[in-house]
C-alpha cells in the first residue's frame, strides 16, 4: 500500500515541479497536462474494479490472486513508464504520454492493495485501514524531501532522472513485497467468540427469593394478628 500511495504523491506534488522546473511547461501547459492523467485514471479504475470482481464473483479467480494481479500490474506499469520519462529528454510530448500512461497503470491500485484491508478483516477494518493508511502517508512527507534534497541547487534533467530512479525503485519493491508476501485472505484473529460468561448469569442484588426482598404485591391483612395487637395495648 505505500506504493500505491507513493504514485498517488508523486502526481500531487513531484510531477508539477518536474513539469515546470525541469521541462519549462508554463502555467497553462502544466495544468492541462497535471489534468490528463486522472482523466485517465477515472475510466481504467473503473474498468479494472468491474472487471476483477467480475472475475472474482464468477469464480475465475480467488481475491487474494486478483488483488495481487493487478497490484503487479500497477506497479510494474508505474515503475516502467518512469523510466520512459528518463529516457525522453526535454521531449514534451513524449514525457507527457509516459506521465499520463503512469497514473493508468496506477489505476489499477485501486482494487489491488488499496482495498486489502478490507479483504482481511471485518470486525476491526476501520481500525486496520487507519493504521495502514497512516503508516503508508509517509510517503507524502518523504517524496518532497527527496525531491527538495537533489533539485533544490541543481534543477537539471539528471538530477531529476534520479528522482524517477528512486520512485521507480520503491514503487517496485513494494508491489515484489505484496506480491510475495501480501494476502487478502480473511484472517484468524478477526474472528471474534461472543463472550459466554455473562449468558445466563444471576445479578443476586436483584432476584427476588422467597421471604426476602420487597414485593409489589399487595399483602393481605391477618385480622387475627390485629386483634392480638390492640388487646395488648390495652
Amino acid at each position: 500500500m505505500f506504493g500505491q500511495y507513493w504514485i498517488t504523491y508523486f502526481y500531487l506534488s513531484i510531477q508539477p515541479n518536474f513539469l515546470g522546473n525541469a521541462l519549462r511547461f508554463s502555467h497553462m501547459e502544466s495544468g492541462y497536462v497535471n489534468s490528463l492523467p486522472y482523466i485517465a485514471q477515472i475510466l481504467v479504475t473503473w474498468t479494472s474494479s468491474f472487471f476483477s470482481d467480475y472475475l472474482v464473483n464468477k469464480g475465475y479467480s480467488s481475491t487474494n490472486i486478483m488483488r495481487k494481479i493487478c497490484n503487479t500490474i500497477s506497479c510494474i506499469g508505474f515503475s516502467c513508464t518512469l523510466m520512459g520519462v528518463t529516457y525522453s529528454g526535454c521531449d514534451k510530448t513524449q514525457n507527457t504520454i509516459y506521465l499520463v500512461a503512469g497514473l493508468i497503470f496506477g489505476g489499477f491500485g485501486y482494487p489491488a492493495s488499496q482495498i486489502v484491508p478490507l479483504d482481511m478483516t471485518i470486525n476491526f477494518a476501520g481500525t486496520l485501514m487507519g493504521i495502514v493508511s497512516t503508516l503508508a502517508s509517509m510517503a507524502g512527507f518523504i517524496s518532497p524531501l527527496i525531491v527538495g534534497s537533489l533539485t533544490n541547487t541543481e534543477q537539471t534533467l539528471s538530477q531529476w532522472n534520479k528522482v524517477m530512479y528512486i520512485s521507480s525503485g520503491i514503487v517496485l519493491f513494494s508491489g515484489l513485497v505484496f506480491a510475495l508476501f501480501g494476502s487478502a485472505s480473511l484472517q484468524e484473529w478477526d474472528k471474534v467468540t461472543p463472550n459466554t460468561d455473562l449468558e445466563g448469569a444471576e445479578n443476586e442484588a436483584f432476584d427476588e427469593k422467597p421471604g426476602e426482598g420487597c414485593s409489589t404485591k399487595p399483602q393481605e391483612s391477618n385480622g387475627s394478628d390485629m386483634s392480638h395487637v390492640v388487646i395488648d395495648r390495652l
